[in-house]
């Protein structure tokens, strides 16, 4: 009689556990399930982003290389039009005539490049950044001076193109434009042969377009 109990107690206590274990497996599935799930679709995204990467890149192969070039020291393009100014000047219409030309159609150039993308690839942003440098022999040796100085001449590139009926502002988010100045340092400016040397060559301002991605949530 006790066996006959055991064995009608078994059954169901098997039953029981049988149906608690297929529980525990389709718990164990749903969240495996979600999990690659979520690592597909961070997969997915990883290569959205890599595919805006390329589109950044192939993007930029479309400068004019008669005025822009890549320079591999910084990873940057930088523009190939050397400008000097004048010893504590930044007034832009100091400058050579012929440089102010040159200048002037980089300015046309860069302009048209970033409205093509505006136009045709708004998720590709670009940050532009004009630096304004100073001579660390020949022209005010305080700091502070320096910067100031060299901000300057960043900021008369900028009003120089923008009385040429160039204005990069228009461009919203495409171009994030940033106007600043280095003062002695950077590292864009012309090395020194020795510390008597005239620095002279960097007294101008350099221009440099950095590729950026935006936030990934924007490509979902």
């Amino acid at each position: 009689m006790e066996e006959d109990e055991k064995q009608g107690l078994f059954w169901p206590s098997m039953v029981d556990l049988m149906t608690s274990l297929f529980f525990i497996m389709l718990v164990l599935f749903v969240v495996v399930f979600l999990a690659q799930r979520r690592s597909i679709a961070e997969l997915q995204l990883k290569q959205k982003a890599l595919d805006e990467v390329k589109k950044v890149q192939e993007g930029l192969t479309k400068l004019d290389p008669t005025y822009f070039e890549f320079d591999r020291s910084t990873n940057r393009f930088k523009l190939k039009v050397d400008i000097e100014f004048p010893a504590w000047k930044h007034d832009f219409s100091l400058v050579d005539k012929t440089q102010q030309y040159h200048t002037g159609v980089a300015g046309k150039r860069l302009h048209e490049f970033f409205s093509k993308i505006h136009n045709d690839s708004p998720n590709l942003k670009y940050l532009f950044i004009i630096e304004g440098q100073a001579a660390r022999w020949g022209e005010d040796q305080r700091i502070d001076s320096a910067y100031v100085l060299s901000y300057h001449r960043s900021l008369e590139l900028i009003n120089f193109w923008k009385k040429s009926g160039y204005d990069f502002n228009t461009f919203g988010q495409t171009c994030e434009q940033l106007i600043v100045g280095s003062g002695y340092f950077g590292q864009s400016r012309y090395p020194r042969v020795s510390f008597n040397e005239d620095d002279k060559r960097n007294r101008r301002f350099t221009i440099q377009i950095v590729p950026k991605i935006g936030d990934l949530e924007s490509l979902k």
